[in-house]
């Protein structure tokens, strides 16, 4: 079942160029679709329009087939969690707070917190491996550390709509493999998951479909190994590339003896 879709979705900031031109893109529950791109591209932005951050100029973004623009900021938040590619690095929170906000599109009016808030935030801090930070302080943690907690805090939410950008900036390689782990579990679960990346060395063996933006198109799109060929990887990052993939998904990218870009 598709969960999230961007229809003819045109976006600009300003009277600046078009960052986003005429993308369509389909998410289904049970699926980790893999957004690349070259830096500037418009994946972020793209991003921000399916859980109506941002406004498009024409086309919509549809949450289960319902326009998001027509929905309240909580109700989209009980279906859509982001992990944004930057989060404050200086919040004085204890890091079982910061991940407690995540449960506020579930909270009541006077903001009460429950025991059943409590075990989901303990049950997302594991499922993070950001138990054992628990107790410490937010802007005090590492950036690896810190972006261990804003998973743990999207998990919180309880929304069936993943949308991840860049997560596993600052990850070490141990940390970056059972995010993409955990991702797979919440696929399997039912989840429907948009991962963002520029990394398509680890990344694209690990999910379903693969989606590559160009200048704010969609330059290709299909399983990992079709998506991500030579002649599209030049298109979209401008270097010629040849591209090997083992057996469990692993890409292993070349100078092309072509030469070019």
């Amino acid at each position: 079942m598709t969960a999230l879709q961007a229809r003819g979705v045109h976006f600009r900031y300003g009277p600046g160029r078009p960052v986003l031109q005429g993308v369509d893109l389909d998410v289904e529950r049970g699926r980790i679709v893999g957004l690349f791109g070259a830096n500037g591209s418009g994946k972020s932005t793209l991003l921000r329009c399916l859980n109506n951050s941002l406004r498009p100029q024409a086309g919509e973004a549809l949450i289960d087939g319902r326009p998001a623009g027509g929905m309240s900021r909580r109700e989209i938040a009980r279906r859509v969690a982001v992990v944004p590619q930057h989060t404050p690095d200086d919040l004085p929170l204890r890091v079982e707070d910061m991940v407690l906000l995540g449960r506020y599109p579930h909270g009541t009016l006077w903001g009460e917190t429950t025991e059943d808030d409590r075990a989901v935030v303990e049950e997302s801090l594991r499922r993070a491996e950001a138990v054992e930070l628990r107790g410490r302080r937010f802007d005090q943690l590492s950036g690896g550390e810190r972006q261990r907690v804003v998973v743990a805090r999207a998990l919180a939410q309880g929304a069936d709509i993943l949308l991840l950008d860049e997560p596993a900036t600052h990850l070490d390689i141990a940390h970056q493999l059972s995010l993409l782990r955990l991702l797979r579990t919440l696929a399997d679960q039912g989840c429907a998951i948009l991962l963002v990346s520029h990394d398509i060395l680890v990344a694209p063996g690990r999910v379903d479909r693969a989606v590559l933006l160009a200048d704010g198109r969609v330059a290709a799109a299909g399983e990992a190994v079709v998506a991500l060929s030579p002649e599209n990887l030049r298109r979209a990052f401008g270097a010629a590339l040849a591209v090997s993939w083992s057996a469990d998904g692993g890409v292993t990218l070349t100078p092309s003896a072509q030469g070019g870009g």
